[in-house]
């Protein structure tokens, strides 16, 4: 048996499984968080962009885009919701206590995956939670597979897991045997790849960044659909001569979380994100907003801020191309920017990228009094973090964050979860809208038909209705 084979067999079986209580809860809590970070981006560059640029893409009125009051074809629902979700860098992040680095990803992007063909096949809510809960599983399997160097040191970018994944979960959701799915598996991690540049620790981030995984996931969508057709794809993708780990990971792969008990309902580790903006800056910001708040900081008391956190925060948010961002990707990835501006607004959300903040001067000021270095004690923890504030009367003030709120060490609350998707979509749908989303999402698993909420997320409704 050949290790995709494997891993689609493993599937099949958790399918039969019912899901703890635990679980469906907190794969509700990921799909409530992800729609308010999809409206979050609503009236953003991005969403015009893809408002323009995918209208033709895909045949049909086949699946909903989320606050465009209408349907499209699920390729361009997908890149729509897809890059809509990523935009914020405000949707989860995957851990894992087996390999605790980040090189998991962020899991939630399997959603507009998920909806569409959900919406296209007219599936119940609750084969959305399971589905969804169940890529969370393969997701973070596949990346523990991967030995040695992470794909991001090896210059390759760790959403190029959806095109081993997304045909397990598509295809399950298709009404696709096994053997239809490993052929998906064949023909769609065959063909896609994708490279570091699109998050590199040393270059300006662009727009396409929020389009990798969605990218990824329509290739392994066709490559499904062509399987599904009779389309035979390498069945030994991963292991095979001049396959994904001899090619990719010069054989530093190994199947066992594929082969053995990996289904572990690993969405109860994914960690919910307060601050918008790359995780390794996390544990330094949860540190920096203790102290502004505790002390009342304001920005002109300011002298200096040092940062210590892990060695793989540093490097991704702390070169030299993050001192002065031009892009909003850059930016959210600018331990300096994202020091400063908590500093300054005492929050850090999608407002915080909006209406010039990069070029203001006040915030120019304070990131060049922002320091960041590599503390090798924080790294078996990411992403800890140390932070001293300098204040121009001379004193010192410290705090030590070791779990970023969001970790599952320090869960957000339900009421949190709320707050943070409220902030996000009242503004776009009125408030009693927002309600309705809500009820519904929490009791997802509950609906046989999910007409009502796609209504609701097309916005088909008059704002307030």
């Amino acid at each position: 048996m050949s290790w995709s084979e494997d891993m689609v067999a493993r599937a099949f079986e958790a399918r039969k499984n019912e899901l703890p209580a635990e679980v469906a809860a907190q794969t509700k809590r990921i799909i409530l968080d992800s729609i308010g970070c999809m409206y979050g981006a609503a009236d953003t560059k991005m969403a015009a962009a893809l408002v323009t640029g995918l209208p033709d893409l895909g045949a049909g009125e086949q699946a909903t885009l989320l606050g465009q009051a209408r349907r499209a074809g699920i390729e361009a629902a997908l890149l729509f919701n897809g890059g809509l979700l990523r935009y914020l860098d405000l949707n989860d992040v995957q851990s894992s206590e087996r390999i605790n680095q980040p090189r998991h990803g962020h899991n939630s992007e399997f959603l507009p995956v998920v909806l569409a063909l959900a919406e296209r096949q007219d599936l119940s809510g609750r084969e959305v939670v399971a589905a969804l809960s169940r890529s969370f599983d393969l997701a973070t399997a596949f990346t523990e597979c991967v030995t040695g160097p992470s794909l991001e040191e090896r210059g390759w970018n760790m959403d190029l897991r959806a095109a081993f994944v997304v045909p397990v979960v598509a295809g399950q959701l298709l009404g696709m045997s096994e053997a239809q799915i490993v052929h998906a598996v064949g023909i769609s991690g065959s063909r896609s790849g994708v490279l570091g540049i699109l998050d590199s620790d040393t270059e300006e981030n662009s727009m396409a960044k929020n389009l990798r995984f969605p990218f990824t996931a329509l290739t392994a969508l066709y490559s499904t659909f062509l399987a599904k057709a009779g389309v035979s794809g390498p069945v030994n993708v991963l292991e095979g001569h001049a396959g994904f780990a001899s090619s990719v990971l010069a054989g530093d792969f190994d199947p066992a979380p594929l082969s053995t008990e990996y289904l572990e309902h690993r969405v109860l580790d994914a960690i919910l994100k307060n601050f918008a903006s790359c995780f390794a800056t996390h544990g330094h910001l949860t540190a920096t907003l203790a102290l502004v708040t505790e002390h009342d900081i304001r920005p002109d008391q300011v002298e200096r801020v040092d940062v210590l956190t892990t060695t793989r925060g540093v490097r991704h948010t702390g070169q030299p191309v993050r001192r002065k961002p031009t892009t909003k990707e850059t930016a959210d990835h600018s331990a300096f920017y994202v020091q400063a501006t908590l500093i300054r607004e005492r929050r850090l959300g999608p407002e915080q990228y909006k209406d010039g903040r990069m070029k203001d001067p006040e915030v120019h000021e304070l990131m060049d009094r922002v320091f960041i270095e590599p503390d090798e004690r924080f790294d078996s923890q990411y992403p800890a973090a140390e932070v001293r504030i300098t204040l121009k009367d001379g004193r010192q003030l410290t705090h030590v964050a070791p779990y970023a709120l969001g970790h599952r060490q320090n869960p957000m609350s339900d009421a949190q979860i709320e707050d943070k998707y409220f902030g996000m979509t009242v503004p776009h749908v009125g408030q009693e809208r927002a309600e309705r989303m809500r009820d519904l999402i929490w009791r997802l698993d509950e609906l046989d038909d999910l007409e009502q909420l796609f209504t609701l997320l097309r916005g088909s409704e008059s704002r307030g209705s």
